[in-house]
């Protein structure tokens, strides 16, 4: 079995910042547009910055949201 990969890096580039969003480019794949307030502060466009995901894992996380999911399934 392949063992997941924990957290990953990428080097973005800020096309453009306007009204609280960032257009966000990869050195890979199409661009996407981010919340500016999750940057850090006085980013603009032409910077280039890392940005790091790892995977949250807290204790009980992975049951309450498929009890969520179970009771949202169930409304309809």
């Amino acid at each position: 079995m392949k063992e997941r990969q924990k957290t990953k890096s990428s080097i973005l580039f800020i096309d453009a910042v306007s009204g609280g969003i960032a257009r966000l480019l990869p050195e890979e794949g199409a661009a996407f547009v981010f919340p500016l307030r999750l940057l850090p502060t006085g980013v603009r466009g032409g910077e280039s910055i890392r940005l790091t995901a790892s995977l949250y894992d807290e204790k009980g996380r992975r049951e309450k949201t498929d009890a969520l999911l179970r009771e949202m399934k169930g409304k309809k």
